[in-house]
């Protein structure tokens, strides 16, 4: 008699199921990682580009305050005396005003007055 041998048969679809998931698991936990990292990244990146932003608005406060102390009366009045420039008076003539003002130009409309119209003769068609 001979005896028959047990063999217990391979479940290829339950074999190859499980490996599919495993797969589908390791891809999910490696995009998982590699998001993170890139968020890790991107907020070191922010990080950075907020601190060079209020370093650049310091400099330009400080510079707007030096703006504001040269400009200042008292320092432009320091500088003209010590002579490094001076100021002229605006004569009449030199003075261009911009738009009609109908008193003056009623008043005087010859151009010998203290008033002279202005006119661009380029802008003309």
């Amino acid at each position: 008699m001979r005896r028959r041998t047990v063999t217990n048969p391979i479940q290829l679809g339950s074999i190859c199921r499980t490996i599919i998931i495993v797969g589908s698991l390791a891809l999910v936990a490696l995009c998982y990682v590699g998001i993170k990292h890139q968020m890790q990244a991107l907020g070191n990146y922010q990080k950075n580009l907020e601190r060079e932003l209020d370093d650049v608005r310091t400099r330009n406060q400080i510079v707007s305050a030096h703006i504001a102390e040269l400009t200042s009366t008292a320092s432009l009045r320091r500088q003209m005396d010590a002579g490094r420039f001076t100021l002229i008076q605006i004569s009449d003539r030199q003075i261009v005003r911009i738009g009609p003002d109908s008193d003056l130009l009623l008043a005087d409309p010859a151009p010998s007055g203290p008033l002279l119209p202005v006119v661009n003769e380029m802008a003309r068609f």
